[in-house]
C-alpha cells in the first residue's frame, strides 16, 4: 500500500449558527445568515479536451426554503515580485458569472466556468469566492474554491512505461507514461498517485520543469497541486516537487525520480 508520509496541519474555526433574516425583494441578491452557502471542498480541477467550452463546480446550501441569489467573484491566483499571493483578473479565455441562483427546494447549484481560447496544457488557478460571507455557515465554512482550469493535450502512451521512486508516496513501482502529441518534451505519469490525476513534467535538454497543476487529491482539502524542477539525464527525471493546496498550505518538498523505460 502506498502511504503518504506528509500530514498537513491545518485547522478551521468553529462557532454557533445565527438566526435567519427575510427579504421581500424576489430575485435580488441577499444573504440570510443561516443559508449555509458553501463550496464542498477548497479546490477542484476542470480538465477539458481542446474543443470543450467549459465545465462547472458545485455550490451548496443548507436552507433551501426559498429562492436565493448568491454573488460571486473570480480571479487568477498568482504571485507578485516578492512571492506574495495576489489575485489578478481572469484571462480573456476564462469567465465565471457574477452570481448564481438557488431555486426554492434546491440544495445545490452549478457554477459554470466558461473556457475559450487558452494555452493547451497550462493549468490556470482560478479562485471563485462568495462575495458576502454572511451567507456562509459558521461551522466549517468554505467561502472560496481554487479551481485548476486546463485544456489538455491529446496523449500517446509510451510502449514501455516508466519506473517511479516516490518520496511523496513512500514507495516505488512501474506505471504508465504518456507524451503529448505534437511535442517530444511534455510527459505525464498517468494516474500515478490517484485515479483521475496525473503528474506532468517538461523535459528541455538536461532540465526538468513541473509547472503548477493538480496531481493528487485529499478527501479533506480537495486537489493537491505540484510545482518543481530537476534534472534529466540518461532517461531519468530527478525532481524536487512541492506538493500543496492553493490558498491553504504546503505539504513540503518531496524527491521524485522517474525512469523512462
Amino acid at each position: 500500500m502506498r502511504i503518504n508520509k506528509y500530514i498537513l496541519g491545518l485547522g478551521f474555526a468553529m462557532a454557533t449558527m445565527f438566526a435567519a433574516c427575510n427579504t421581500d425583494n424576489e430575485g435580488a441578491i441577499y444573504h440570510p445568515s443561516n443559508a449555509g452557502v458553501k463550496f464542498q471542498v477548497e479546490s477542484a480541477a476542470i480538465t477539458l479536451n481542446p474543443s470543450d467550452t467549459g465545465g462547472s463546480v458545485y455550490l451548496f446550501r443548507s436552507d433551501a426554503s426559498s429562492d436565493l441569489t448568491v454573488g460571486l467573484t473570480a480571479g487568477l491566483v498568482s504571485k507578485d515580485s516578492e512571492g506574495n499571493e495576489v489575485l489578478a483578473p481572469l484571462p480573456d479565455g476564462i469567465s465565471v458569472p457574477s452570481s448564481v441562483t438557488f431555486k426554492a427546494g434546491e440544495g445545490s447549484v452549478l457554477v459554470p466556468v466558461t473556457v475559450g481560447d487558452i494555452t493547451l496544457g497550462t493549468s490556470y488557478p482560478v479562485r471563485i469566492s462568495i462575495t458576502d460571507t454572511s451567507a456562509a455557515p459558521e461551522i466549517d465554512p468554505v467561502n472560496s474554491m481554487d479551481v485548476s482550469v486546463m485544456k489538455d493535450y491529446v496523449w500517446t502512451r509510451m510502449p514501455n512505461g516508466m519506473h517511479i521512486i516516490s518520496e511523496w508516496m513512500g514507495d516505488e513501482w512501474d506505471d504508465v507514461l504518456e507524451v503529448a502529441e505534437g511535442t517530444s518534451t511534455l510527459y505525464r505519469a498517468y494516474n500515478v498517485y490517484i485515479k483521475g490525476y496525473s503528474l506532468q513534467f517538461w523535459v528541455e535538454g538536461s532540465k526538468v520543469t513541473v509547472k503548477p497543476h493538480a496531481c493528487d487529491y485529499s478527501s479533506s482539502y480537495g486537489d493537491i497541486w505540484a510545482e518543481g524542477e530537476g534534472t534529466f539525464a540518461n532517461g531519468v527525471a530527478d525532481m524536487t516537487i512541492e506538493f500543496y493546496v492553493p490558498g491553504v498550505g504546503s505539504f513540503g518538498p518531496a524527491h521524485e525520480i522517474i525512469q523512462i523505460k
